[in-house]
């Protein structure tokens, strides 16, 4: 590295000494003007010199900012780290891996395959809100959570103790920046390089939009695609402009009742007004000494919100206070302290402030009790006015309402739990206390426990339809939730606890209908393609495509387009939509009472349940298991067929099983459960002018005929029957599922893809129906079937 500036010096702390490169060492006047979070990359900057992608004109560059110049300067910064979220971080890991395996194939040492940059994974996206409002539903959805990611924990197990620079924060712990900035947060690094022991600034990128919470502890570092992240792992510099730096001075202290909640949608809606879309906010201000850390983080957290790159705060007595509350080392405070001071970054009250591209202000003693979100959290509303603004919405919505459905008088029923309701305009669906920005704050989640307790004592609880739950951000909240006795509050109320994470705040799980009925999350769709899947085509008919690859690009904002029939479907701005006249649409140009849209199919959504571990099925010579996600597929593939075969085909008294399809689609899907499990893609022969019969491989067929309760010749003269392992109470829920649409979903009488016209592709859905028999002697068998099912 070079050392043009001559910067690289030592600084003694105590009985140790740390190389550090000094900003001392450059002209004081211009540093000191300085906004702190231009001071990071300075120093950045001076430790990557190296003449090719750090250069001595880009530190010139930096010192000569000029903060009214729109950006045009690009500079290389280095993150001292890089955080993931298991969502987009295992694609990352899996990359790594892929390396390895190259490396092997060409006769290298898989080995020299590691992170340069330290990368820590929290596993904090998975975790559902399957069970609720009961004691138990932690254990729950957690043995849910481990079920359904069996395989990808264990590859992430594996990915810790192979690559070095690489850990795992495990499931179950919190969420990724709260953990953060409980436990992961350095602000000083502390390390050791060639034998020789470096101090320089903590400083990231992360793979989830709300990175920027860990800039309330003084650390500075945003959120970035997969890519970028990977880029960063493997020690590649993040290219950027130097930035526009916003000055935001707080003054005061927060009135009592006002809390961080009220504080950041004031500061987000002052922020959205003023316009920082890429550049840095930053605070400063006297009033930040009556600004607790829990409460700054509160405010970095929602820089994706109010549009910056990052909402810095600098380090100062606050922020060792809150290393010394969560547990860090006094050696890391005393580093933190000393090196601070020493490089200008430590706040003091009275303190000439920095240079700024512009200023805006806050008197935090006018900060009101508020109401936002969570969609659009600029749109703050006074709490005190909440009251009149949702009355007004809820007119114009009403008349909204009668000009398109006069007929509709904004009433829904709703059964649940064999109980009736009757649901109007203004009902809540959701009540989730979760989030990062609120649950990584106490005063905001003891002033949610306490309003509990007094609901508790008025004999107050969630109504029955509303879905409940209490997701904190780590397991401190607990801590300190069950020290000051609201935990069983929460719990009266209806807030059970139900798993550390994200939960309700993921907008994850849109299905996707797959060519073989089924549907799967988006996010569990693999990140190199290839799975079948069904879509619309642009002259409104169902075709079956392969999915390419999958582009994760991170947190968005979504809308939610709202179904006559009461069905939702939520989706980015962006996403088009096919309407009934052929045109796409986006779906934030949708006309309400003017767009009637074409719905395709819904297919059960498919996910490991817990009841899949260790089962198995034996056909003949062919076995079957949910070993690996190959073998579920081979699993419910072949209970398909078998559904479809009893149905809608036969097995001849010589062997030969034949079953028939009457459908495009219906072939296609067919022939590829048959090319997984055979391995060859049988032919389809015309059958007449409105079906297709397929023979299916013998040994196929040999497996299926072993089955107990499988008939063999003409089903007509024989009474009806189900194979003996769908009626099994180890028999898992997915395989009787994939039975059953087989069954019903033949081109038989059932809930199908039903041919409709001439063409083989023009296809209607038709409700499900009942079998019939054409043997007197064998309806009340049949009826006995059909009660089985």
């Amino acid at each position: 590295m070079s050392n043009s500036f001559k910067a690289r010096t030592t600084l003694g702390v105590g009985a140790r000494s740390y190389e550090i490169w000094s900003l001392a060492a450059l002209p004081r006047e211009q540093v000191a003007r300085l906004p702190y979070s231009l001071k990071i990359l300075l120093e950045n900057l001076l430790r990557f010199e190296d003449g090719v992608n750090v250069t001595r004109a880009d530190i010139e560059a930096l010192l000569a900012w000029d903060p009214a110049a729109t950006p045009a300067y690009e500079i290389a910064f280095t993150p001292a780290r890089v955080i993931l979220q298991d969502f987009t971080g295992v694609p990352c890991i899996v990359d790594l891996a892929a390396m390895r395996d190259a490396i092997v194939r060409l006769g290298g040492d898989a080995e020299r395959v590691n992170p340069l940059a330290p990368a820590e994974l929290v596993i904090d996206h998975s975790v559902q809100v399957d069970e609720y409002g009961t004691p138990g539903a932690l254990a729950k959805n957690t043995a849910i959570e481990f079920a359904r990611n069996r395989e990808r924990y264990a590859f992430l197990r594996w990915g810790q103790t192979a690559f070095r620079n690489f850990s795992v924060v495990p499931p179950n712990t919190g969420i990724v920046h709260q953990v953060n900035l409980e436990y992961l947060g350095r602000v000083i690094f502390d390390a050791e390089a060639d034998g020789v022991r470096r101090a320089y600034p903590d400083t990231l990128v992360g793979t989830d939009s709300h990175t920027t919470m860990i800039n309330g502890l003084g650390v500075l570092g945003w959120g970035v695609g997969g890519i970028e992240a990977e880029a960063a792992m493997l020690g590649q510099p993040v290219t950027m402009l130097i930035p526009q730096v916003i000055g935001f001075r707080l003054d005061g202290r927060l009135q009592p009742g006002a809390t961080a909640t009220d504080l950041v949608l004031t500061v987000t809606e002052i922020l959205r007004k003023k316009g920082v879309v890429d550049k840095f906010v930053e605070f400063f201000g006297d009033g930040l000494a009556n600004l607790p850390l829990a409460d700054r983080a509160t405010i970095a957290n929602m820089a994706p919100e109010y549009g910056s790159t990052c909402g810095i705060f600098p380090i100062d007595e606050e922020t060792l206070r809150y290393l010394e509350l969560t547990g860090r080392p006094r050696e890391r405070l005393d580093l933190v302290s000393a090196y601070a001071k020493h490089q200008g970054l430590w706040r003091t009250n009275g303190a000439k402030p920095a240079q700024y591209t512009d200023v805006v202000e806050l008197d935090l003693g006018k900060v009101e009790p508020s109401l936002a979100g969570p969609r659009r959290p600029q749109d703050r509303v006074a709490l005190k006015a909440a009251k009149s603004v949702y009355q007004t919405n809820a007119k114009k919505t009403a008349q909204e309402r009668a000009a398109r459905a006069p007929a509709a008088k904004g009433v829904a029923s709703a059964k649940l739990d064999g109980q009736s309701f009757e649901l109007k305009d203004g009902a809540v669906l959701i009540a989730a206390t979760t989030s990062c920005t609120n649950t990584s704050n106490p005063s905001v989640m003891l002033a949610a426990g306490l309003l509990a307790r007094k609901a508790r004592e008025r004999g107050l609880k969630a109504k029955p339809w509303v879905k409940t739950s209490l997701a904190p951000g780590s397991r401190v909240v607990t801590d300190y939730f069950r020290k000051a006795g609201v935990l069983a509050d929460l719990a009266a109320v209806g807030f059970e606890l139900v798993g550390y994470g994200c939960t309700t705040c993921i907008a994850a799980g849109t299905p996707i209908l797959l060519a073989n009925g089924t549907s799967r999350r988006i996010e569990q769709l693999p990140n190199a393609g290839g799975t079948r899947v069904f879509g619309p085509t642009g002259d409104c008919k169902l075709s079956m495509a392969v999915q390419t690859e999958m582009m994760v690009q991170g947190e968005r904002e979504c809308l939610s387009v709202v179904l006559q029939d009461g069905r939702s479907l939520v989706c980015t701005p962006d996403h088009k939509i096919l309407c009934a006249d052929g045109r796409w649409v986006r779906a934030d140009e949708l006309v309400v009472g003017r767009d009637r849209l074409v719905m395709g199919l819904e297919g059960p959504v498919d996910a490991p349940g817990s009841d899949e571990a260790g089962y198995e099925l034996l056909a003949g010579d062919l076995q079957f298991s949910f070993a690996n996600e190959h073998e579920r597929s081979r699993t419910l593939a072949f209970a398909r067929l078998v559904g479809h075969l009893i149905r809608d085909g036969s097995i001849s008294i010589t062997g030969q099983g034949r079953m028939n399809v009457g459908q495009a689609l219906d072939r296609e899907a067919a022939l590829n459960d048959i090319e997984l499990l055979a391995g060859k893609r049988p032919a389809a022969a015309r059958y007449d002018e409105r079906k297709w019969s397929i023979v299916l491989p013998r040994h196929l067929t040999k497996a299926i005929a072993a089955l107990p309760g499988v008939r063999i010749g003409q089903r007509i003269h024989q009474p009806a029957a189900l194979p003996q392992f769908v009626l099994q109470e180890r028999c898992p829920v997915a395989v009787v599922r994939e039975f059953l649409g087989g069954l019903f979903g033949a081109d038989g009488h059932g809930a199908i893809l039903k041919r409709l016209g001439a063409s083989e592709d023009s296809a209607i859905v038709k409700p499900p129906a009942y079998s019939q028999s054409a043997k007197p002697e064998h309806v009340k068998h049949l009826e006995e079937v059909m009660q089985s099912l």
